[in-house]
């Protein structure tokens, strides 16, 4: 119960760090182009509705992302790239943790943040 409390709070709070437009500079190095290795696609798309290529690649990399729970979140900027926006707290759960969410268009990742380790906990659509 304190756990689902937490995140539901979590949340709440990054929706309201959302609304007021945070932006982050730009980092240094540019990260590595989005790969969609191990996504399978459907041969046949005559009969089902077309979604928009932003769509598409927000949901192909939503399932990518999903390879990289319980693994190191820096394996997984590799394949699908940096987040758009982040936001950290400290954990409920794991003191001398913090919990991270990490936002990407269509989807958002939870992760645990350990000093130098950041693990992929799970990933939510949006």
């Amino acid at each position: 119960m304190k756990k689902t409390l937490s995140l539901l709070l979590l949340i709440a709070l990054l929706g309201t760090l959302c609304a007021c437009g945070h932006s982050q500079a730009a980092p240094a190095t540019p990260s590595p182009a989005p790969t969609t290795e191990g996504v399978v696609s459907a041969t046949d798309t005559s009969s089902t509705p077309q979604a928009s290529s932003t769509d598409t690649d927000a949901q192909s990399h939503m399932q990518v992302a999903q390879n990289y729970i319980g693994r190191e979140t820096r394996d997984m900027y590799a394949a699908i790239g940096e987040p758009v926006d982040s936001a950290y707290s400290a954990s409920q759960d794991q003191p001398g943790s913090e919990d991270g969410m990490l936002f990407y268009d269509g989807f958002y990742i939870w992760t645990l943040r350990t000093g130098e380790s950041e693990i992929v906990q799970e990933v939510y659509p949006e």
